[in-house]
């Protein structure tokens, strides 16, 4: 019986590992993507701030297109590791269940 329960409880544990493993994957993707556009945004405050005449504030919004391009490309990197990050729990999940479920099998046939 003890060895029954193990062996149901066993995957049950992995995935809660793997669940809390993946969720601070996640969070930590987040806050690093919020500190990134929290410094962008101060950044873009400083520059708007230390204009002083029209040639300031046309190189300001001529840079603007390039910060605007990274910015975008940031995002982009950030929703395929949020997607890797995905696929990879999904597909860990899934073999932590296969494995389950030919021990649950290997426990029923020898009782």
């Amino acid at each position: 019986m003890n060895t029954f329960i193990t062996d149901i409880t066993a995957p049950l544990n992995e995935l809660k590992g793997l669940t809390f493993e993946n969720l601070d994957k996640v969070v930590n993707l987040q806050l690093s993507a919020l500190e990134q556009n929290t410094k962008a945004s101060l950044d873009q405050l400083r520059d708007v701030a230390a204009i002083s005449s029209l040639d300031g504030l046309k190189d300001y919004f001529i840079a603007q297109s390039d910060i605007a391009k990274q910015v975008a490309e940031r995002a982009v990197e950030d929703a395929r590791a949020l997607v890797d990050l995905g696929n990879s729990y999904t597909n860990d999940a899934q073999e932590i269940v296969r494995e389950g479920c030919t021990a649950e099998r290997k426990t029923k046939a020898t009782t």
